[in-house]
């Protein structure tokens, strides 16, 4: 009766084992839709929610998984726990754009609301090129930015424009308080 239970738990074991190593699929992840904005206090100072230093903003665009592909081993009823997917679209760097809904000052000029700010001086952004399950991209607004920015506290939607090499037309937007 023992030889029987352990030979049981052996099948048991090799079927098991068997799924999950002769499942396997990749699938594509498209950028599809604006997705949302959230924001990063730099100082990691602890506060009353308002950004009054460097921040950063990041950006996670809409994904959507199409046209998954299984390549099924022996157990052809077998499900995979994961697939790999790949980015099929990305952001065109150059197609980039950040906007206020409010005027605030830079360097001593008043920048109006809708202006496009991305080239001002302290704000760099980083676009991932490699494939990745959580797509985000980044504008970090440093303290050379911070410092020669002026803006009223008060809540702002931030508005980030882009484009895909696939030309479809995005924009992400968050509300948030700034106070320096």
């Amino acid at each position: 009766m023992k030889r029987i239970c352990q030979l049981v738990c052996f099948y048991i074991t090799i079927f098991v084992v068997a799924i999950f190593l002769q499942s396997c699929c990749t699938g594509d992840l498209f950028i599809s839709g604006s997705g949302y904005v959230d924001i990063q206090d730099q100082d990691d100072l602890p506060g009353d929610g308002k950004i009054n230093g460097p921040f950063q903003l990041d950006v996670y665009p809409g994904l959507e998984v199409s046209g998954i592909d299984t390549d099924y081993g022996f157990m052809s009823s077998a499900h995979a726990l994961s697939c790999d997917r790949e980015l099929q679209n990305e952001v065109v760097a150059s197609s980039l754009q950040i906007s206020c809904d409010k005027e605030f000052v830079y360097d001593n000029t008043v920048v109006s609301p809708g202006t496009n700010f991305i080239d001002f001086t302290g704000i760099t952004f980083s676009i991932p090129t490699d494939q990745v399950e959580v797509y985000i991209f980044s504008i970090l607004f440093d303290s050379v930015f911070t410092d020669a920015a002026e803006f009223v506290a008060d809540e702002y939607t931030f508005s980030i424009s882009y484009t895909t090499d696939n030309n479809l037309d995005l924009v992400a937007t968050g509300v948030f308080e700034l106070d320096f």
